[in-house]
């Protein structure tokens, strides 16, 4: 389980998170960049949100998934922009 969100972590966060740090594009591109993978996760928590109505572990299952790469892609987000 731990591979499989890494492995989704770093699809989505592949081509948003290189730009973050390099100083030479705009500010407003690199915000766009951060936002992109932010609202996709919360686009995943909500479908979890939606799925309960009609089954309650898959959509536990959608929801603990979304979390979970919420957290990991905020640390990472962190982790790019201090260096």
């Amino acid at each position: 389980m731990n591979k499989l969100i890494d492995m989704l972590l770093d699809l989505i966060l592949n081509g948003s998170v290189e730009p973050m740090p390099n100083k030479n594009t705009s500010k407003w591109f690199r915000l766009i960049m951060i936002l992109i993978p932010i609202i996709i996760m919360l686009g995943i928590i909500v479908a979890g949100v939606v799925t309960l109505q009609s089954t309650i572990l898959g959509g536990l299952i959608i929801i603990i998934i979304g979390i979970v790469l919420f957290i990991k892609i905020i640390v990472k987000i962190r982790e790019r922009l201090r260096k």
